[in-house]
């Protein structure tokens, strides 16, 4: 018979619980519009260069209203680089778009 605390469960809540707090760089931002325009051109620029196509698994869904379903990723995280070019960027579906984040899944230079 399993004890309380036991099980899967339980130990992806310890383990999430216990993570290391995140590292940030500071960024300083002079206005509100350089971080719309960035952010802005970065979202529309990266899933257009990859045809709204997921890298990893190929799917390509866009709504009837031209809305991308794919996200666009940094793949040197910008809180490291700083660098928002669309050669830093990679298309992903949202799911592992937060899987590439979290260390999950990863690319090679290949």
């Amino acid at each position: 018979m399993k004890q309380r605390g036991d099980g899967y469960l339980h130990v992806q809540i310890i383990d999430v619980l216990n993570e290391p707090e995140a590292q940030y760089k500071h960024v300083s931002i002079h206005t509100e519009e350089d971080v719309f325009v960035r952010n802005g051109l970065f979202k529309q620029l990266v899933p257009k260069t990859y045809n709204n196509q997921c890298s990893f698994t190929g799917m390509q869904l866009t709504s009837t209203f031209n809305y991308s379903f794919v996200d666009a990723c940094h793949i040197v995280p910008f809180s490291y680089s700083h660098n928002d070019k669309v050669n830093n960027g990679i298309a992903l579906c949202p799911n592992l778009h937060r899987a590439f984040d979290r260390g999950l899944v990863s690319i090679s230079n290949d």
